[in-house]
């Protein structure tokens, strides 16, 4: 068993509004704040796994909030163009910062 470095399933899941259930370690635990956007469980423990699966089930107003706060944290996070935007401005500071270390005369 290897962590998931990144669970897309679950990042798709949270952008569609639904509660989602991921384990830890891995980049579930990157994206999920347990109890707040999604449900974190340790890896390989199923007995945790049914339970959280039993949570959500049993109780309509969590998933709801969960998958609310999930869908806001995926929207917020992982905007494009928002990403993008940020992308543009760390390349225009790493070529600032690169030409303000060129020495006089050029070259």
């Amino acid at each position: 068993r290897w962590p998931e470095p990144l669970g897309l399933v679950v990042h798709e899941g949270m952008s569609r509004g639904r509660a989602v259930i991921g384990t830890r370690p891995g980049g579930h635990a990157d994206l999920i704040v347990d109890g707040e956007s999604g449900l974190l469980v340790p890896s390989g423990d199923a007995v945790a796994l049914a339970a959280a699966i039993a949570r959500l089930l049993a109780d309509p107003a969590l998933r709801a909030r969960l998958g609310t706060s999930g869908r806001q944290l995926v929207l917020r996070e992982f905007d494009l163009r928002q990403n993008v935007r940020d992308l543009v401005d760390r390349i225009g500071k790493v070529a600032a910062a690169r030409t303000d270390r060129r020495p006089a005369g050029g070259g």
